[in-house]
């Protein structure tokens, strides 16, 4: 179905509109933030979430869960937040501001962001037990698809890439 101002002279290039609109938030003095949407009649949830990644998904799954009211974690291997936004598309398709000013607005809704810790290897044993003294409830999410408590006393992991954790490791560390 094409657009139907076409009958009339020509069609609305929707992409074009969204480019227009963003630049312009982009731009202006305050940008907006969204407000969040907390389920919960007690306010936002204590539970703090690590998400090991800070590219498109593991941005992306921090900044709703922010928005629910989570108080979100990042770790990146790299010196910048991005992944592949930062790292993988030239700067003459996305430039890199661009992608720095949503990361602004994902930090202005809570989410701390840790750039140059790669997990496996900068986090040993005892700063993973710190990850996992985080909150109160914890699940591994490979691929950052579902959330499942684990456990009653292990905070929440996500990752958006496959790891290597098993149950009974996470176990052992707490």
């Amino acid at each position: 179905e094409a657009c139907t101002r076409g009958t009339v002279d020509h069609a609305v290039s929707i992409d074009a509109v969204k480019k227009f609109v963003a630049e312009r938030d982009l731009h202006a003095e305050t940008r907006y933030v969204p407000e969040k949407v907390v389920p919960s009649m007690y306010g936002s949830f204590p539970q703090k979430i690590a998400i090991i990644g800070a590219g498109p998904a593991g941005l992306s799954c921090a900044y709703y869960l922010a928005l629910l009211g989570y108080h979100p974690t990042v770790f990146e291997k790299h010196e910048k937040p991005g992944g592949m936004l930062r790292y993988g598309i030239p700067t003459y398709k996305l430039e890199k501001d661009v992608v720095d000013a949503e990361i602004e607005i994902i930090k202005e809704l809570g989410v701390e962001i840790r750039c140059g810790v790669e997990v496996g290897k900068d986090i040993t044993k005892a700063i993973k037990r710190s990850i996992l003294r985080l909150a109160a409830k914890a699940a591994v999410v490979p691929m950052c698809q579902t959330i499942k408590p684990m456990a009653p006393s292990w905070p929440w992991i996500i990752s958006n890439t496959p790891m290597n954790i098993k149950t009974k490791n996470l176990k052992a560390m707490s």
